[in-house]
């Protein structure tokens, strides 16, 4: 995973997340959790939202 890549919840993460695509925006350097920002789906937001998991996403799309 990388910044740039679409992804969606994973399979252990809520519904809504599951049906919603996001983008990463951000990636922490020290813990290594990833930062998104969801763009269409369930969820649609304005904000980055922080602190997401590896493990918690699913790659769709993978950037260049």
């Amino acid at each position: 995973m990388k910044i740039g890549d679409l992804v969606r919840g994973s399979k252990t993460n809520v519904e809504c997340q599951r049906k919603s695509v996001a983008m990463i925006v951000d990636q922490d350097l020290i813990d290594g959790s990833f930062s998104i920002f969801w763009i269409s789906g369930q969820i649609k937001g304005t904000k980055v939202c922080h602190n997401f998991g590896p493990d918690e996403l699913e790659v769709i799309s993978e950037a260049r």
